[in-house]
């Protein structure tokens, strides 16, 4: 009997120390961590998403080539290379067309990669595009044709870092619902801010013909702040000063306003004051570029409707950028503004 206790007392130590040694490599485990540049590609990846759908660039190949091979879109179910270009192929496709317009991506490592969550509106533009400065009913587009447009709500996301890049592992619609109490989850998410570190890639310089985490940071907040600059001027009112500095000092807008004072005068034709939003600019896109770099991004600018009016939109499309280091930093040196229009799409190419 003694023999017998001896042998369970000593099996109980055995599984406790094993269970003390799990629990020490466990708390001893780095947590995962995002570098600076991991943080920037996963917010390429993303932008790059909509371009690529809305387009249907490369008969839909684009968009499939943006997932892992084994990738899944849910809702509609589609995995895997063949059934992703499939799923982005729509007659409602063309190389200027913008409709998904997400937003506010918040990011969390994880141990295999990580997570996101991302608001999405989807718009219908008009086919007839008005001339500028006539207004069109905004649309909040649904499920009315068959394809990938499922109203407003966000994309929940699983990404992993593969031999060419950051890739969508999974991306799921959940469609925006009033009601029900809360989302634990999404709390819980909300609450774990991104963990970022650093390494030799992050460095602030970079050789000619590249860019620097710190470079493409920078020039995301300077397109972030264009909306602030052109509708409130950083909450003075007066914005031609502050939209003015965004750019070179002879920089370009729309082809034919250039300089400081023209440009200065521009913001001041516009609607304006301390608190006033009306440009939604999302999806912004950079490569780098011999002189500094090139970008895009999707713009809305939406007529919130007061006193009883309507909501409308003013004008819809993307800019088209090029961007140069100055002494002040990083400044637009030309903007043009391209409106949607629906297909034809290009002649298909074949699979790669």
């Amino acid at each position: 009997m003694r023999q017998r206790t001896v042998v369970v007392l000593i099996a109980l130590a055995t599984a406790l120390t094993g269970l003390a040694l799990v629990n020490v490599v466990a708390q001893s485990r780095p947590a995962p961590v995002l570098t600076a540049m991991d943080y920037v590609q996963i917010r390429q990846l993303v932008s790059r998403y909509a371009y690529a759908l809305d387009t249907g660039g490369n008969n839909g190949y684009d968009f499939a080539d943006l997932f892992t091979p084994d990738g899944q879109f849910i809702d509609p179910n589609a995995t895997g290379r063949e059934q992703l270009a499939a799923l982005a192929r729509s007659s409602l496709m063309g190389p200027l067309n913008t409709i998904h317009y997400a937003m506010g991506l918040v990011l969390e490592a994880t141990p295999d990669g990580a997570i996101g969550r991302q608001y999405v509106m989807e718009f219908n533009f008009d086919d007839n595009v008005p001339p500028l400065g006539k207004r069109t009913q905004w649309e909040v587009v649904g499920d009315k044709r068959g394809d990938l447009r499922k109203d407003a709500g966000q994309y929940k996301d699983v990404y992993v870092k593969t031999a060419k890049g950051w890739r969508f592992k999974s991306r799921q619609v959940v469609r925006s619902k009033s009601g029900g109490g809360t989302d634990p989850e999404l709390m819980a998410f909300l609450k774990r801010p991104v963990r970022l570190t650093s390494e030799p890639s992050d460095n602030v310089t970079a050789p000619n013909g590249a860019l620097s985490a710190w470079d493409y940071m920078q020039i995301e907040q300077l397109v972030s702040s264009y909306g602030h600059a052109l509708d409130s001027g950083f909450g003075k009112g007066d914005n031609g000063d502050a939209y003015a500095n965004l750019y070179t000092k002879d920089g370009l807008a729309f082809l034919n306003t250039k300089g400081y004072e023209a440009l200065a005068a521009l913001a001041r034709e516009q609607p304006r004051g301390p608190n006033y939003v009306r440009h939604y600019i999302t999806h912004h896109l950079i490569d780098p570029s011999p002189e500094g770099a090139t970008g895009k991004a999707y713009l809305a600018v939406l007529d919130i409707g007061e006193h009883g009016k309507p909501n409308t939109v003013f004008l819809g499309g993307h800019y088209e950028d090029t961007y140069v280091r100055t002494p002040d930093g990083w400044r637009i040196k030309t903007r043009n503004l391209l409106p949607p229009k629906h297909g034809p799409r290009p002649a298909q190419a074949e699979a790669r």
